[in-house]
């Protein structure tokens, strides 16, 4: 055999653990997975019970373990609709996607991690911070300068000092509501550039890498991803994430032919149950209805996308095939580690059950509460939607329904303990 041949072939033989190792994503039977039909099969009478007892409109769960979906049920008041066609408004699930989109801009060398915001939004070149005047009576406030500039990775761990006007964060929630800033979530005639330059001359809750502060932080990478593409959010997403991974039913602004499939959005009654929102009659700034009518520009990359269950799993297969899906590579294997490791250590956070990768909330050890295991990777939307990742089980689940503002206590968590039942090995 001639060297030339031989290389080739060895070249080849390297390859295929690679290839068969990168799982792809079928409808499978759970005992063959190692998980229990019967216990999977109480999750039927739960969903139901939300929806019987009008504490739910809709809700649709999925199970998937070792690439193959072994629960995928929908459940609904409406009788008369396709259930297995919903589409959910997905809101903060769309973070963990602007983090891929930003991932893939630092594999292929047009950022870094470390790299200052400001060097491509200059905007935020003279960042100052608030400081609360507490020791005197009167409510007022000074400004610092920062230690040092916001980088890529503070805005992806969240700990940019950024944050949201519906956090309700002292004088900082003012300002960015009177400056006319906009959470992403609100009906807005602005483009994203122009909100996230509103943003960029308000101070920051603290200084950049000091603690972990939910906010606008995504929505800075989504106009990021722009600025270094030179293509909008949507025609990033679309090109480089949503078609080469088959998620067909995902968009921030739904075509007229699939309109009808949105889910309403619910919200609590006074007198107990659930009824839809209404955006004219409840005097609502939320955008309820997601429809392209040709004139949408804002793109939100932490909170804009309309998504269903079955597109939603194909991303977070994807992640824990650590960055390929039916023979699709989207991110390096090496790329996707570094996004699932703890990026803020001991920073403080509300919750100390948490620490966060770049994009993802990581868990710490199960509690009573909070059954999944360490290392899982997990994020929620405001409309009641809901996924995690556990790689230590090969194991994906993701719930969606739509209710605003969504029960602290609820649905999800009881959904999570009976996934975890139904392990059998």
């Amino acid at each position: 055999m001639k060297s030339y041949s031989f290389t080739k072939l060895a070249l080849v033989l390297l390859l295929v653990p690679t290839i068969l190792s990168a799982k792809d994503l079928t409808v499978g039977a759970p005992q063959d997975v190692g998980m229990s039909v019967k216990i999977l099969n109480k999750i039927d009478s739960l969903m139901q019970s939300y929806i019987d007892e009008n504490r739910l409109g809709d809700i649709e769960v999925l199970v998937a373990r070792k690439g193959k979906i072994v629960y995928n049920k929908s459940f609904s008041n409406d009788t008369t609709k396709n259930k297995d066609a919903s589409l959910y408004r997905i809101a903060s699930m769309t973070k963990p996607i602007t983090s891929l989109a930003i991932m893939m801009l630092i594999e292929e060398g047009k950022l870094s991690l470390e790299d200052p915001v400001s060097r491509y939004i200059t905007e935020f070149k003279n960042a100052n911070v608030l400081v609360d005047d507490q020791a005197t009576k009167k409510e007022t406030y000074h400004l610092v300068e920062t230690n040092r500039e916001i980088t890529v990775k503070d805005l992806l761990t969240h700990t940019s000092g950024i944050t949201y006007t519906f956090m309700k964060v002292k004088h900082l929630s003012k300002l960015y509501y009177e400056k006319g800033v906009s959470d992403g979530l609100d009906k807005s005639e602005d483009l994203i550039a122009e909100n996230i330059k509103k943003l960029a001359k308000l101070p920051l809750k603290h200084q950049p890498g000091k603690h972990f502060t939910y906010g606008l932080s995504t929505d800075v990478l989504g106009y990021l991803v722009e600025v270094v593409s030179k293509q909008t959010l949507d025609q990033f997403f679309r090109k480089k994430i949503l078609n080469p991974l088959q998620m067909n039913d995902t968009y921030f602004y739904l075509p007229d032919e699939k309109f009808a499939r949105l889910v309403p959005l619910y919200t609590p009654k006074k007198e107990g149950g659930i009824r839809i929102i209404d955006e004219e009659k409840d005097k609502s700034n939320l955008i309820t209805r997601f429809k392209n009518t040709g004139k949408e520009s804002y793109f939100s990359g932490g909170g804009g996308l309309v998504s269903s269950a079955n597109d939603y799993v194909r991303f977070l297969q994807m992640m824990i095939n650590k960055g390929e899906l039916d023979g699709v590579r989207i991110l390096k294997s090496k790329t996707v580690e570094l996004m699932f490791e703890n990026h803020i250590k001991q920073i403080e956070q509300g919750d100390k059950n948490f620490r966060f990768g770049l994009g993802f909330m990581i868990s710490n050890k199960p509690t009573e509460k909070e059954v999944i295991p360490e290392g899982s990777l997990s994020w929620g939307g405001i409309f009641h939607t809901k996924f995690w990742i556990d790689p230590s089980n090969d194991l994906i689940a993701v719930s969606m329904a739509q209710k605003f503002p969504a029960p602290k206590s609820d649905v999800h968590v009881q959904f999570k303990r009976l996934v975890y039942e139904a392990l059998t090995d």
